[in-house]
């Protein structure tokens, strides 16, 4: 499986050709990095999807400070390459090409927020797989996971990898607007989540009315090939 590398402005977008299906716009989780041995791309691929994934600027390759704006921008830039159909990839500097008629955003754990935050204009369909939504969910008193713990822990074991100012992160996130409506939205729930919390989920399906599917086990986008493909089965 060829993994092709493609560069807009200052971000880099991993792209995986895997067929007609749909593009896969994937916004990943924090820390997580995925390349072509990880189980979502070989699946994805496998069932003829094609997927991009941004690495958020502050992040990785990208060059910058990891922002929420900076995750959603990454986003829609992305949406805009997957729109145009093609991108000149960097290691040979030749033309690859998509069919660019259905796209998706598939947004895991951290991810989540900027996929829910992220326009729909080009978009067919949101999927959030156990998803971090807001820090209301996440503090010492409640169910889920301390994302302030869990911004200390990257600190210290990738201090080079995602570039970050701790407080201005948190207070960016914690000033989030969440979008009134949200259209052609799904909630994929891990029945032993020990990150995300019932409550976080219930929060956001009672917000968007939304369908969930649930999925065994416990924090991970990992899913069975049913489901992920019943996420996108109204588009095949």
């Amino acid at each position: 499986m060829r993994e092709y590398r493609i560069k807009q402005q200052n971000m880099i977008v991993s792209v995986f050709l895997g067929g007609s299906k749909g593009n896969i716009i994937y916004a990943s989780g924090l820390p997580q990095y995925l390349d072509k041995n990880h189980p979502l791309v070989q699946q994805s691929v496998k069932l003829g999807y094609n997927l991009f994934i941004p690495k958020y600027p502050g992040s990785y390759e990208s060059s910058g400070f990891l922002t929420i704006d900076g995750c959603v921008k990454a986003l829609e830039n992305t949406q805009k390459i997957v729109r145009r159909g093609y991108a000149k990839e960097l290691f040979s500097e030749q033309k690859i090409t998509w069919d660019p008629t259905k796209i998706f955003i598939l947004g895991f754990s951290f991810g989540g927020l900027p996929a829910l935050l992220s326009k729909n204009s080009n978009v067919d369909k949101k999927a959030l797989v156990c998803p971090f939504i807001s820090l209301s969910f996440h503090d010492n008193n409640t169910n889920g996971e301390s994302l302030s713990s869990t911004l200390d822990f990257i600190k210290r074991a990738y201090p080079h990898v995602y570039r970050f100012d701790k407080d201005r992160l948190l207070k960016s996130i914690k000033d989030v607007t969440l979008p009134a409506r949200s259209e052609n939205l799904i909630i994929v729930e891990a029945i032993d989540d020990q990150s995300i919390s019932k409550e976080e989920i219930d929060f956001l399906t009672t917000k968007y009315h939304c369908q969930v599917f649930k999925k065994s086990g416990s924090h991970s986008i990992n899913m069975p090939d049913e489901l992920f493909k019943s996420l996108w089965s109204s588009h095949e």
